[in-house]
């Protein structure tokens, strides 16, 4: 992962842990715009994005952002039924951290 990607990685994490976290401002929401790696790879149809490298899907098809989009479409970000699904994406969004290697 790039240096570039790795700092776009915990931008969204830090979206993720806000929301999560019922501590959201005016500035988050849902989608391509709120999100740094989104804004890097969206247009490439996610090439180098860690998400799509690790599902080998694009547009976060197969990890728990559908279940967090669709829940606060229908309860909001404040919701209790948000929150789940929102602590579900940030900790897919954590293990896509790169850890270092042995040598």
């Amino acid at each position: 992962m790039t240096e570039q990607t790795a700092e776009a990685l915990e931008y969204s994490i830090a979206h993720w842990e806000r929301l999560a976290g019922n501590k959201a401002d005016k500035r988050d929401e849902l989608g391509g715009k709120s999100c740094a790696l989104c804004q890097m790879f969206f247009f490439s149809d996610c090439d180098g994005c860690p998400v799509k490298t690790r599902t080998g899907y694009r547009y976060c098809s197969f990890t728990p952002y559908p279940a967090a989009d669709q829940a606060a479409d229908r309860f909001g970000l404040t919701s209790s039924q948000f929150h789940p699904a929102a602590k579900a994406e940030l900790e897919f969004l954590k293990s896509l951290r790169e850890t270092p290697s042995d040598e």
